[in-house]
Formats: C-alpha cells, sequence, structure tokens
C-alpha cells in the first residue's frame, strides 16, 4: 500500500478546482520543460473522514518503507491504499472512511 506520493503546484492546483472533471495530466504535459518545478513529497491524513495533503520531507527508503522526516508527528493518521489512487486519484477534501485491521486484511 502506497501514502507518500509526489504532486506539482500544478496537480495540486488542479485537485482542488471547483471542476468535477479537471485532466491533471494534460496540466502536468503543458509545463514549460525548461521551468520544471520540483515536485512536492505529500501525504493525505485524515482530518474528521476528510483527505488533507500535508507536504513533507522523506529520508531513507526501500521497497516497503519510506521514513518521514518533517511534515507530521508520529500520532497523525494517514491516508494508505494502492498506488493508483493515492499517488493520481485522492484529492484534497475527498471524503474517506477508515478501516479497521482485518477489514484490511479481507481486501
Amino acid at each position: 500500500l502506497g501514502a507518500v506520493t509526489t504532486r506539482s503546484k500544478e496537480e495540486q492546483k488542479a485537485a482542488n478546482s471547483t471542476d468535477e472533471e479537471v485532466d491533471v495530466t494534460t496540466v502536468a504535459d503543458n509545463n514549460d520543460s525548461s521551468k520544471k518545478e520540483e515536485d512536492d513529497e505529500v501525504v493525505f491524513v485524515n482530518v474528521n473522514g476528510i483527505a488533507k495533503i500535508i507536504k513533507v520531507k522523506t529520508g531513507i527508503s526501500d521497497y516497503d518503507n519510506i521514513e518521514i522526516l518533517e511534515g507530521i508527528s508520529d500520532t497523525t493518521e494517514v491516508v494508505t491504499g494502492p498506488f493508483l489512487v493515492v499517488s493520481k486519484r485522492l484529492k484534497e477534501g475527498d471524503p474517506i472512511k477508515k478501516m479497521e485491521k482485518d477489514q484490511k486484511e479481507k481486501e
């Protein structure tokens, strides 16, 4: 399951747009490559059942784990899920629900 992803400033603006259908890949593709901005590393956290995007600083990582150095505390409830969902589909403000450990293991 994934938790840390990257979002460019343009993708974050598009994801927070009020338009129902926004093609984030088009926004990213239209960026001038000579002015390429560095993407922010972010996680989504659960704030009263709503996804909130938090910029983080990461440290060492392996295939399964990524060290978070700054941005959230040890007790922050981080949203995890399949890579495609967390990295591309989830947007700030999306409703989320907490799954108990035994529910996760069944899926």
